[in-house]
């Protein structure tokens, strides 16, 4: 796990990667996004909800104030809205950049609703 990308808790306590087109629970559980690089996934700290500054790495945005959703790319967050059968839920949205486009500003507070189309 790498700082900066998403992830969910696991029933077994740890931390994996978030993908909206892998089982399920991988994007419908508790998610957050890791806030440093570790090898073991019940190590990891991990915001919940708030304001970070995150790597174009991890995040594909497009206009400022548009939603943000699990991606189908485990890890990573999107702008656009996964579709059929993948998870659809929304995690927070986009503010503005910084660093010369190389990071971006997001809410991050994962919405408590999902569909899985």
């Amino acid at each position: 796990i790498t700082r900066g990308q998403l992830v969910y808790l696991r029933h077994s306590g740890d931390w994996n990667l978030a993908d909206a087109s892998s089982a399920a629970n991988t994007s419908i559980n508790l998610l957050g996004i890791a806030l440093k690089t570790v090898s073991s996934g019940n190590a990891v700290d991990v915001l919940i909800s708030g304001v970070i500054s995150m790597n174009s790495s991890y995040l594909t945005v497009s206009g400022i104030g548009q939603p943000l959703y699990v991606d189908t790319t485990a890890g990573k967050i999107t702008n656009t809205a996964p579709s059929g059968g993948e998870v659809v839920r929304i995690v927070g949205h986009y503010i503005k950049s910084e660093g010369g486009g190389d990071y971006y500003i997001i809410t991050f507070k994962p919405d408590g609703t999902w569909i899985e189309l």
